[in-house]
């Protein structure tokens, strides 16, 4: 710089300009303000560390982060730039030991180095090899078996490429009957989809399941199935189920991309996919949450794989639900999710053909404010719904409810778990899906219930564990758990359901156990409960009698365990989008003040004790040809609006220990309908059958309908009341023709109050009128 001085006196006045040096403050390396303190943690636990604030500087800084001695991180640790934030777990089951150096260099080059210590430890012996390699021929045999229901016409229809939930078996031979329901939900497409991506990503436990692969020939040497033509049909059906999703959009674009419980049916309007009866203008939350999740997964699974053009159907899906879900589902006066929405134009018409954007969602008074499976719903509408203000997200999460519950075990231990609504096993899907293992405390509340599960089927003698199930009655039971640690009264263990294995077999995949497989190798030792198409859905714990039912439910929650569910594609797929640290914040906001409460967390699950095996009553039953159902061992023909109940009558003229109960509806021409769906073989019986209770007096018509030939009736009169009486109908003359179903109408023709209850056993089809 040039600086002019001056000077005066008593004389003549100079001056001269001299050019000066500037004096600068001397340049100091970056300060380092926090220091850094070594970590321990668990192998498969997140941990964070947070770099903002550790270095100070007068300009701006750059920061480079790198394992010692190296010029990168692990691939298990990641930085966040734009958060500052590094975290990571280590996932590989490996005690190790890393040291990272961090530098902070300073816009004239200077820095400053430090460097601290990750151990990764682990808490668990890892099984000997001999043992993980038994274990998987076990596990792969028994997804080869569940295969055979994963098919085209059984669990996915054919037309559509939508699951069907659920298909009845011959209860002696225990081969599927008929055709499966051609209705599902939300949340079996979603079991579905996660299916699906495990396939396109190559794994191998997904193309056994879903197509019969067996990798290393060791089960089925003679399958021709390979992982390519596997991972080429998962495409065909991605891009199949898509076409009907958007099908289904374009003519309901009322649903804003979400889905009713639906039919898949052919009406020939070039759509296949209706709103099941009574869902024609609403939608649940809960199992659209679970989808979200699944189609987040699968279009970042395609892409991940280079098949964009699909990729980008799927991500415009999730977008459009994304774009919709809280306008959808979210309560603006009450700050929670509904769970379900009713939509409705501004006239009050519920009017599908509308988009959102012209029509009101009328919010349910139940509201998602549990910690189970309806918590998937809310961690999606806070990562992505484009409108939810922070407000909104933070009411949301303080409108949430987490209980916790205290258990007694027989060990002495005392274990602190997340309070059920039953504490049916089902309440722990959300672990199948986000990576909340990765969060220490929600894993050792997730591992301390099935602590308690285990302790108590144990104590009770029980072969296995309870979740809302299918019932041998032909009922469906919500309340099944454990009374303990359960919000609810009155919950039941009358009913064991195998599923109900799938958070144990989680914890396996978790801990690097095989705990979880015994108990399921436990409950699959019951006889019948195992067929050729994998597993039943349920048993009774008394008469042990077998539900003859396949279910989505039943059969890939368990499956989808022993994959270790979806955690590790949703949690890498997360990452790539930014929002990992923010689901971490999350739970860790939801469920920190747990922190210092649990209990038991050092105690292990319990191994299922060594008890005698329930041998079923029906274990030597055979066949009896004409048989259409007696409720007892014979449920050859399953009988849709029919429970199966105790006898309430039991004399020598029958003698029956079970019956069906049915209950009449109030309409004059309501029937009981036997479908046998192929033409009935009536050449060696034509008399068809039924023993009944009948509670009023009036004509029991029976039809022969359906097939190619005219229906035929005839009737009798019923007039003894509250016994057991046979009735025959003779259709020899017709013995020839082509029928299909078989309809019962009791009290035909007259309307009545719907409250007449009928008991009815024996129906089949014998070859004469016996006198």
């Amino acid at each position: 710089m040039v600086l002019t001085l001056s000077s005066c006196g008593g004389g003549s006045a100079t001056s001269q300009s001299t050019e000066l040096t500037p004096v600068l403050p001397t340049n100091a390396a970056p300060k380092l303000n926090i220091p850094f303190e070594n970590i321990n943690i668990e192998v498969g636990l997140f941990f964070q560390v947070d770099m903002r604030a550790r270095f100070s500087d007068e300009g701006s800084l750059t920061l480079n982060i790198v394992e010692s001695t190296k010029d990168t991180l692990p691939d298990w640790i990641r930085f966040d730039s734009q958060k500052n934030i590094m975290f990571g777990l280590s996932s590989g089951f490996i005690e190790t030991s890393t040291i990272i150096s961090v530098s902070a260099t300073d816009e004239q080059g200077l820095s400053t180095t430090t460097s601290f210590k990750i151990n990764v430890n682990t808490v668990s012996q890892p099984l000997a090899p001999e043992q993980v390699a038994q274990d998987n021929n076990y596990i792969s045999e028994l997804l080869l078996k569940e295969s055979n229901f994963f098919q085209l016409g059984i669990a996915i229809n054919d037309s559509t490429f939508l699951t069907q939930d659920g298909i009845f078996l011959n209860s002696v031979s225990l081969q599927p009957f008929g055709k499966a329901s051609p209705f599902s939900a939300a949340s079996k497409e979603s079991l579905h989809l996660n299916f699906l991506a495990k396939v396109v990503l190559e794994n191998d436990r997904a193309q056994q399941l879903l197509f019969g692969v067996d990798v290393d020939n060791t089960v089925n040497a003679a399958n021709t199935n390979n992982a390519e033509d596997a991972v080429t049909q998962a495409l065909n059906i991605l891009e199949q189920k898509v076409t009907t999703y958007e099908q289904f959009d374009a003519a309901y674009p009322a649903f804003g991309g979400f889905l009713p419980w639906f039919i898949s049916e052919d009406r020939g309007n070039g759509v296949s996919m209706y709103p099941l009866s009574g869902w024609e203008d609403r939608m649940p939350a809960l199992d659209n949450g679970q989808l979200a999740w699944s189609i987040f997964v699968v279009y970042h699974s395609l892409y991940k794989m280079g098949y964009d053009n699909i990729a980008r159907r799927y991500e415009q899906r999730f977008q459009k639900m994304a774009t919709h879900v809280k306008t959808v589902f979210f309560d603006t006066q009450r700050n929670v999710i509904s769970g379900i929405s009713q939509f409705t134009d501004t006239s009050g018409n519920p009017d599908p053909s509308l988009p959102p954007e012209q029509l009101l969602y009328i919010k349910d008074s139940y509201a998602l404010t549990d910690p189970f499976e309806g918590e998937l719903m809310a961690v999606f509408m806070t990562l992505f719904s484009p409108d939810l203000s922070e407000t909104q997200k933070q009411q949301l999460w303080l409108n949430k409810f987490v209980n916790t519950r205290d258990y007694a075990a027989t060990t002495g231990d005392i274990l602190t778990v997340i309070e059920g609504w039953a504490f049916s096993s089902h309440e722990q899907w959300k672990f199948l899906i986000l990576p909340y293992l990765d969060y220490k405390i929600t894993r050792d509340l997730f591992l301390n219930s099935e602590k308690v599960r285990a302790d108590y089927s144990n104590k009770n003698n029980y072969r296995g564990f309870f979740a809302s199930v299918n019932t041998p009655a032909n009922s469906y039971e919500s309340l099944l758990g454990i009374q303990a640690v359960a919000s609810q009264n009155g919950v039941k263990n009358t009913v064991i359901a195998p599923y109900a294995n799938f958070p144990m077999l989680l914890a396996d995949q978790n801990q690097q156990t095989n705990t979880g497989l015994k108990w399921l190798k436990n409950t699959l030792a019951y006889d019948n409960i195992l067929s050729e198409y994998g597993v039943l859905e349920s048993y009774d714990t008394s008469t042990f009698a077998i539900t003859p039912l396949l279910t989505w439910d039943g059969k890939a929650l368990p499956s989808l365990a022993m994959m270790g569910g979806v955690i590790d594609e949703t949690r890498e797929f997360m990452i790539q989008e930014g929002v990992y640290l923010e689901f971490m914040n999350l739970i860790d906001t939801q469920y920190s003040e747990f922190s210092d409460v649990i209990n038991g967390i050092d105690s292990l699950i319990a191994a299922p004790l060594d008890t005698p095996v329930p041998v079923s009553p029906c274990s030597d039953s055979h066949i009896i040809l004409g048989t259409i159902n007696d409720f007892d061992c014979q449920k050859l023909i399953p009988l849709a609006g029919i429970s199966i109940v105790e006898n309430p009558d039991v004399t020598m003229h029958n003698p029956s220990q079970f019956v069906g109960q049915y209950n009449d509806p109030a309409g004059p021409w309501d029937a009981l309908v036997i479908d046998y769906y192929d033409a009935i073989d009536l050449s060696n019986h034509t008399v068809f059958s039924l023993s009944l209770i009948a509670p009023v007096s009036g004509i029991l018509k029976v039809k022969l309908e359906g097939g190619q030939s005219l229906t035929v009736e005839l009737d009798m009169q019923v007039s003894e009341l509250n016994n057991w009486v046979e009735y025959q109908f003779d259709f020899t003359a017709h013995m020839n023709e082509n029928h299909q179903k078989i309809a019962v109408f009791f009290e035909a023709g007259l309307s009545n109050s719907g409250n007449n209850i009928y008991y009815l056993d024996n129906l089949k089809l014998t070859s004469e009128v016996i006198e």
